[in-house]
């Protein structure tokens, strides 16, 4: 199997910053005798060094795989795209549903990277491995509701179900 290496892309998790410490530290430094003498300019770059020293320490940063953003958006077109085509029932929703293969294909090799990765790991993240396993062999099959020809859906019990198919 070839190595498939996802791109990923480090940026600040805004959500677990300490704001307070931030604030604290830029309210410690006197402004007013740091910028005299500068141009605007200079003034500018001098806070916004400063303000990136301070995010750097006090925001942590966090890595996501650009592959997997690029599946989620294309996986909702997808979605929005078949909503569509049941409201409509134009022929043209259907074919943008219909190609699918995109989103297939990106699913499909994100699954490969991911299982790729967790069996490369199995000796250092044995719990991760584990985790993945017994979510593969837990049993979903759930049927879904069915729709009458009046446009009415089934009920949630089994019978209700099975009664459709004897009408």
């Amino acid at each position: 199997m070839e190595k498939h290496q996802l791109k990923e892309v480090e940026r600040f998790d805004y959500n677990k910053g300490d704001y307070a410490a931030i604030n604290d530290n830029l309210m410690d430094i006197d402004w007013t005798s740091k910028f005299i003498g500068m141009t605007t300019e200079e003034m500018w770059i001098y806070f916004s060094n400063t303000l990136t020293d301070q995010m750097e320490k006090y925001i942590p940063i966090t890595t996501y795989d650009m592959d997997d953003k690029k599946s989620y958006r294309q996986t909702q077109k997808k979605q929005c795209a078949w909503k569509k085509y049941k409201e409509t029932g134009n022929k043209w929703d259907y074919v943008q549903t219909t190609n699918e293969n995109k989103t297939n294909m990106m699913t499909r090799k994100l699954c490969r990277v991911f299982e790729y990765n967790l069996a490369r790991n199995m000796k250092q993240n044995p719990k991760a491995f584990w985790r993945y396993c017994k979510s593969k062999m837990k049993n979903r099959s759930k049927r879904g509701d069915l729709k009458m020809a009046d446009s009415k859906l089934t009920g949630d019990d089994d019978k209700t179900k099975a009664e459709f198919f004897f009408l």
